[in-house]
């Protein structure tokens, strides 16, 4: 669901890549709040992301 909230800054701010994206994460904290990060909390590696969504669109579905 966190990975869910970060694809959206992405989407809706227009940050051109996932690393990028990783690193408004590292230093804004309207984006920390938004997805639920304390302010201490480490930011995952921008390929999770990536990572992430190929595994949840490679699922196949539940006959």
């Amino acid at each position: 669901m966190v990975q869910l909230l970060a694809l959206l800054l992405l989407a809706i701010y227009g940050i051109r890549s996932e690393p990028l994206l990783i690193e408004q994460l590292d230093y804004n904290r309207l984006f920390r709040w938004f997805i639920g990060l304390n302010p201490d909390d480490p930011v995952w590696h921008p390929t999770t992301l990536t990572k992430n969504r190929d595994r949840v669109l490679n699922v196949e579905p539940m006959a």
